[in-house]
């Protein structure tokens, strides 16, 4: 996976409700980005192509459809950068505190670590994703050693369901819509929304607000995007 930007969506989805498959491929291109971005570190290539505005062709789509202030906030971010000394070191430990200290010093990206009555990383819900991968022909990459209820593994599957429903119209449609919004609301969130909080407590003591900004528009884009599948649904 790479985490530069993979595509652009349309600012315009209500006009892609007749067009699924153009609405379709860039909210799949969106699910790969943050899926990627939520994987691994930023590589220092990937740095100085944010720096040159690569990411701002998507960020303006997501600005269309509603998201202004959060995209708006991780533009901030963004252009902060130029004012951190030994930047992508300070990226990778503001990755570093949020995202792999701890359940008590982090906000974990596991769906476990909130659902689990332990709390504990391998238990049910990533035994779910496990049997859903394998239900759906899908499989997580050999290099990520991770368990499957990731957030980055999470994300890369909603792009894959996404994919596979590109085509479809009728009832197919409606089944495709019905799949990926039950996938969001079920494996998403039933978590997401509590990781998101801690993020934004856990950032005030980040150097930078690239990480929290970033959840907190992942946030934002699924509830979007829920609302267009059930609109898509209605017009199936």
């Amino acid at each position: 996976m790479s985490n530069g930007p993979s595509g652009s969506v349309s600012g315009e989805w209500a006009d892609h409700a007749v067009d699924w498959s153009a609405s379709s491929a860039g909210r799949a291109n969106l699910y790969a980005w943050f899926s990627a971005l939520f994987a691994a570190e930023l590589s220092e290539s990937v740095i100085g192509a944010y720096q040159q505005g690569d990411a701002e062709t998507l960020l303006v789509g997501l600005d269309a459809i509603g998201l202004t202030a959060e995209v708006e906030r991780l533009q901030a971010a963004i252009g902060s950068w130029g004012k951190i000394p030994f930047l992508k070191q300070e990226l990778a430990a503001d990755f570093a505190q949020l995202f792999l200290l701890d359940v008590k010093q982090s906000a974990m990206p596991y769906a476990s670590a909130y659902l689990d009555p332990e709390g504990q990383l391998y238990g049910k819900p990533h035994q779910q994703m496990q049997e859903f991968l394998r239900a759906n022909g899908l499989q997580v990459h050999t290099a990520f050693k991770e368990p499957s209820d990731h957030l980055a593994v999470l994300l890369a599957c909603m792009e894959a369901l996404i994919r596979q429903g590109l085509e479809t119209s009728g009832d197919s449609r409606l089944r495709a819509a019905s799949t990926q919004v039950d996938f969001l609301r079920n494996a998403l969130q039933t978590w997401l929304p509590t990781f998101v909080n801690q993020c934004q407590q856990l950032g005030k003591n980040t150097v930078c607000d690239f990480y929290p900004a970033l959840t907190a528009l992942l946030r934002a884009f699924i509830l979007e995007d829920i609302a267009f599948l059930e609109a898509a649904s209605e017009l199936a």
